[in-house]
């Protein structure tokens, strides 16, 4: 299932949610447990199965919705035809495997990867930038990796997207390293991907 990153990152949270909500109730149940629980006659087994069951069966599904929001999902950037040329939309698969969701051959640990998915008329160009202390190593306009259309494949991250998002010509200082490496003097080398038509 496809679906927006917004709505993935809502699912997460609402299983963390669940989660936190139900580690709170854990003292409060605490202190009832030591006062006699008041019955009434008419009290359904409906009714004490959901107040006795359903807390912890929340805290159940919310660990497991989180889990399963963080293990089971794929980012994915499908580009298609548009009215003005292609448009570019970000995803989040959420159960399959890309492979199997799109029917192609693996490549590798691919829940780890960004699937490329070109739906459009055109080819796309896929550039590798290498930054190095801040500075681009390699030509930026320099003629990257061809996607054809119809062709799916999968890299590491998409970090800019589209021709109007062009990346800059420097990073910010410290960029992609640590402060204990800048103070020893080490250089930092930071990649960065760019798709583009």
């Amino acid at each position: 299932m496809l679906v927006p990153p917004l709505v993935h990152y809502a699912l997460v949270l609402l299983g963390v949610a669940l989660l936190i909500l139900e580690v709170r109730a854990i003292p409060k149940r605490a202190v009832q447990a030591r006062v006699p629980a008041a019955t009434v006659a008419s009290q359904s087994a409906v009714r004490r199965f959901a107040r006795t069951w359903l807390p912890r069966i929340a805290l159940l599904c919310g660990a497991l919705a989180a889990f399963a929001g963080w293990w089971f999902s794929t980012s994915v950037v499908i580009v298609a035809d548009g009215d003005h040329g292609p448009e570019a939309v970000r995803r989040v698969l959420i159960g399959p495997t890309p492979a199997s969701y799109f029917d192609v051959d693996d490549f590798g640990d691919s829940r780890q990867m960004t699937w490329i998915v070109n739906r459009s008329s055109r080819t796309l160009t896929r550039r590798f930038i290498d930054y190095l202390d801040g500075n681009p190593v390699d030509e930026m306009r320099a003629p990257g990796d061809p996607i054809e259309p119809g062709a799916i494949t999968a890299v590491p991250t998409v970090d800019y997207l589209g021709p109007h998002d062009v990346p800059p010509e420097m990073l910010a200082p410290n960029s992609g390293r640590s402060d204990i490496a800048a103070n020893a003097g080490l250089r930092s080398r930071d990649e960065r991907i760019w798709l583009t038509w």
